[in-house]
């Protein structure tokens, strides 16, 4: 069971990606600069205790 942890964390760090990839094209498309630097600053907050973690 240990060996599938590393896949695991993976996993949930490119669906993370992904999810922001999308909400950042879509951001694009409606060309606001303040929703796009709101998810900016979420994609950091979010991401950071994540990255922590593994490391």
């Amino acid at each position: 069971m240990a060996y599938l942890t590393p896949f695991h964390a993976f996993w949930v760090i490119e669906s993370f990606i992904l999810n922001y990839a999308i909400a950042i094209i879509k951001l694009f498309e409606l060309q606001t600069e303040y929703d796009f630097k709101k998810v900016i600053r979420r994609i950091s907050t979010k991401l950071s205790p994540i990255c922590g973690q593994l490391l």
